[in-house]
This record gives structure tokens, sequence and C-alpha cells, in this order.
């Protein structure tokens, strides 16, 4: 007798795709009875058992608090306030700012705020920068820097020059 590899790999391949029909229709079966068995469940609150639905049901923790959500739009709203009253932070410190503000919006809504919207409402001190602005409250901020810089340097007596020697 003569070994011919066709042939065993036909057999092999007709077993194959076989076993696999069977699979399908037994879990067209299944998911028909599961289907079923939710359909015919009572509608009144009850959860079927697992066993009826082919799954676990989770119960939820009754003694878990669930905190309440802002309603839509606040963020925006809060950031911007605090963006106004406290121009130049940091996310960071954004994030520990906004509680005053508002206390149901999370503290990752307002570093998502900010970079979502960064060059349309918001921008940095620079292209990497780390300090927040409104856009155009970047420039103001500065040009109000530099007028209280200029005003405490017209003061001879007050402050001395960066990086003099202390006299002891």
């Amino acid at each position: 007798m003569v070994y011919d590899p066709t042939a065993l790999s036909g057999k092999l391949l007709a077993d194959f795709e076989a076993a696999l029909k069977g699979a399908y229709e037994q879990g067209v079966r299944d998911g028909i009875a599961r289907i079923v068995a939710a359909a015919q469940a009572p509608l009144d609150g009850a959860v079927p058992a697992p066993s009826q639905i082919g799954q676990s049901v989770a119960r939820a923790d009754e003694n878990v608090e669930i905190a309440p959500k802002a309603p839509r739009g606040t963020v925006p709203i809060v950031v911007q306030a605090m963006l106004k009253d406290h121009p130049g932070k940091t996310i960071y410190e954004y994030e520990r700012l906004y509680k005053r503000y508002d206390d149901r919006i999370s503290d990752k809504s307002v570093g998502n705020e900010l970079r979502r919207f960064e060059g349309e409402k918001y921008e940095r001190d620079a292209p990497n920068g780390h300090r927040w602005f409104l856009i155009g409250q970047k420039d103001e901020a500065k040009d109000a820097a530099g007028n209280e810089q200029s005003s405490a340097s017209d003061h001879s007596n007050q402050g001395g020059s960066y990086g003099a020697a202390l006299d002891l």
C-alpha cells in the first residue's frame, strides 16, 4: 500500500468541518434557549436566575455611596472661571482648585478640558509650557507683570539688585 497524503488531509479536513458545523449548530441552539429564557422572565423587576440566561448576575453593593454628577456643561464654566480668577497655574494646581467652584466635577475633567480646547479657548505660556491662560489673557498677564516690575525698580531704596553681594 502506498502512502497518499492527500487522502489523509481530505479526511482530516472533512472531519474538522463536521466538528465545526456541529459546534456552530450547538451554539445557535444555546443562544436561542437563552433568548427565550430571558424573554419569558417576569417583568416585575426581578432578576432572572443565572441559569436562565447563562451568565452570572452582578449584585449592586447597597452600601456604596454614589457621588452626584455635575450637570452637562459645568466643566467649561468652572475652568473658565478658574482661569479668569487664577491665571497662569499648572494643570495640577487647577485640579486642586476646582473644588472651590464646583465639587461635583472630576479633577481629571479639568485637565481634559484644558488639553481638549488648547488653542481654541485656552493657551499655554509656551509651546510646551505648563502654565495655562484664557486666549488673550497671557499677554495681559505679561503686561501686568511688566508694570509691577518697572514700578518696583523705580524705587532704589526698596530691595537690592539681583545677585549683589550681601553686606554682613
